[in-house]
């Protein structure tokens, strides 16, 4: 992630809660579909991305297990920024495609 990432604090976000909660994903396994390229630099790329999210649990600290059903395909719009040409690639955004 960028530093300054709105997704990175989200995904903070959400793993903070997990954490306070003591619970965890079992099973949790993003399939991307397809990736293509929406638009680039040499700073930056947005993705068109697709994926589908395939049922998990969510596991209390006791072991006991709620079921999520997972969801069918969805688009993001994913952009990744260098900090400069050639350095390595790093999430900024997401966004709904």
């Amino acid at each position: 992630y960028v530093a300054s990432s709105p997704a990175l604090a989200a995904d903070r976000e959400t793993m903070r809660e997990l954490v306070v909660a003591g619970e965890h994903a079992r099973g949790l396994d993003l399939r991307l579909t397809s990736v293509t390229v929406r638009s680039q630099s040499p700073t930056a790329v947005v993705l068109d991305v697709r994926d589908v999210l395939p049922a998990y649990d969510l596991v209390r600290a006791d072991g006991s297990a709620d079921h999520q059903a997972g969801r069918g395909e969805r688009s993001w719009l994913v952009t990744l920024r260098a900090q400069q040409a050639g350095a390595p690639w790093r999430i900024d955004t997401i966004g709904a495609g």
